[in-house]
């Protein structure tokens, strides 16, 4: 079953050290966002956020041995657990309406399925 396939790809330690990770990639990114002017302050932080979020999920995926892709500008982080490719990018909230415009997100998408 998927649950059971997913279980034996992704060790417990890796899934608690991404989700760490992404919590204090964001917490970093909303820290250095202070005192930015309030006009542009949500797209501050989505950036922020983004490479933030980024470094902190490459270095959770080098320590699973997840082989994680280097880190290059907007790129996406990619890693491999078992038979899945693990990745992370931020969305609002909501649903995303931007999906069929990332060819690399298609891409992976589709080695998952």
């Amino acid at each position: 079953t998927i649950p059971d396939l997913l279980q034996r790809s992704f060790p417990r330690e890796l899934v608690m050290a991404i989700e760490e990770a992404l919590t204090v990639g964001a917490q970093r990114a909303h820290a250095a966002s202070k005192g930015m002017d309030e006009g542009h302050l949500p797209h501050v932080v989505g950036q922020l956020r983004h490479f933030h979020m980024n470094e902190a999920f490459h270095r959770a995926l080098e320590m699973g041995e997840a082989s994680p892709t280097a880190i290059r500008g907007n790129g996406i982080v990619s890693g491999r657990a078992g038979v899945f490719t693990l990745a992370r990018f931020n969305i609002p909230d909501g649903f995303w309406i931007n999906g069929r415009r990332s060819h690399t997100r298609r891409q992976m998408s589709y080695a998952n399925k």
